[in-house]
């Protein structure tokens, strides 16, 4: 319990970057076997946050990792989940930072 108690203090900073609190919640969801509703509870978010950042872990991890070096944001993120290919997505990640692209651009 204690394990658990600092994992969710730890995912609760708020200097904690959108793919890390994702990389937490899949963490703490895998290691406590609990589920979306019961950790939006513990962690005082809505159960759909929660999915929303779990829904991020399916971008590849170069491109998480590409995504987390940069300035792009977690709605640059959720944007490249639209694309179908990863191809697709490191091309515009490539391009949203050289170019300092918005989301709507």
């Amino acid at each position: 319990q204690i394990a658990e108690i600092a994992m969710i203090e730890n995912l609760q900073r708020k200097d904690l970057h959108f793919l890390e609190e994702a990389e937490g919640y899949e963490k703490l969801l895998d290691t406590f076997h609990m589920t979306q509703e019961t950790m939006a509870v513990k962690v005082g978010k809505k159960q759909s946050t929660i999915a929303n950042k779990l829904r991020l872990l399916k971008l590849s991890p170069a491109l998480r990792q590409k995504i987390h070096d940069s300035d792009l944001t977690e709605r640059h993120a959720r944007v490249l989940l639209k694309l179908d290919s990863d191809e697709e997505r490191e091309a515009v990640v490539d391009k949203a930072v050289k170019d300092g692209l918005t989301v709507r651009q």
